[in-house]
């Protein structure tokens, strides 16, 4: 795992990603612009991830990005049952997986690209001006 992490994560054209999002989109219609504000917040934090060297964890998200989450939806749609609110039951539970999925990568690109470390610049800025408060008064 550390070995993989060593070399940045090349963005590829994932056909089956595609494939799986079309499927996906063609079963929820009315989720369409849900689906699409997931896609986009999944694509950016693919193309953050795959910019981070010697991560494991980015590694990781980036292999569950490109071939298990395609797998995962072309699995759960071939499964669905025949009646349709069974179908709409777990197309639905599938769009809020991916959707917790997508939070959970934006998070991660988040800490990757400096949101963490934005904060804790943040947060020093904050020390120092109390500090200097401080000092004014001695």
């Amino acid at each position: 795992r550390e070995a993989l992490a060593a070399l940045p994560i090349a963005q590829h054209d994932n056909k089956d990603f595609e494939r799986s999002w079309q499927r996906l989109l063609s079963l929820a219609p009315a989720e369409r612009s849900r689906l699409s504000s997931i896609k986009s917040s999944i694509v950016r934090s693919r193309l953050a991830l795959g910019k981070a060297d010697l991560d494991p964890d980015a590694h990781d998200l980036c292999v569950l990005i490109d071939r298990r989450l395609p797998e995962l939806v072309r699995h759960e749609l071939d499964d669905l049952p025949p009646d349709d609110a069974g179908r709409r039951r777990k197309v639905g539970d599938l769009i809020d997986l991916v959707e917790q999925f997508a939070r959970h990568c934006g998070r991660r690109r988040e800490s990757v690209s400096g949101g963490d470390a934005r904060g804790a610049a943040i947060l020093r800025r904050r020390f120092e001006a109390r500090l200097a408060d401080h000092r004014d008064g001695l």
